[in-house]
């Protein structure tokens, strides 16, 4: 019975090694983080500019499993979604007035909020058309006065 123990404890301890394991960065995927979060920090500079804004961007990693490109290039949708927003005036200060920063992430479904001031963007997958998806939500949004 001992044996039994011992052997059932070591194989639980393996498993929860393994586990770890699988959940532990590698120094090359926490590089690409790095890399790619100051690549984003120059979108949202460009996002600032456009819509005279100090918005500021980031990627919740911690959520984040998938290639990078994929995450930041998801969050230079929403700040592509804005800049798109500030052609006019009135839009342009509803976005200062409303967003003070964006969060994007990922999940099991899309879905964008807005909420006191920030704009969350969660990508279910690669393929689909972010940009319009977040920009047509804004739009509501603004619209509606729902936030």
């Amino acid at each position: 019975m001992i044996k039994i123990i011992k052997h059932f404890g070591m194989g639980v301890l393996a498993l929860c090694v393994l586990a770890t394991a699988g959940q532990a960065q590698t120094l090359k995927e926490r590089k690409a983080q790095q890399k790619q979060s100051a690549e984003l920090q120059s979108e949202v500079a460009y996002t600032n500019q456009i819509c005279n804004s100090a918005i500021s961007a980031e990627v919740d990693w911690s959520r984040y499993a998938g290639p990078v490109r994929e995450a930041t290039s998801s969050c230079d949708a929403a700040l592509s979604a804005l800049e798109s927003l500030c052609a006019d005036q009135l839009s342009q200060e509803e976005i200062q007035k409303r967003v003070d920063q964006v969060v994007c992430t990922k999940g099991d479904d899309r879905k964008v909020s807005l909420k006191k001031g920030t704009l969350t963007f969660q990508m279910d997958g690669p393929g689909m058309d972010d940009f319009r998806y977040i920009r047509d939500y804004l739009t509501s949004a603004f619209e509606g006065d729902d936030n």
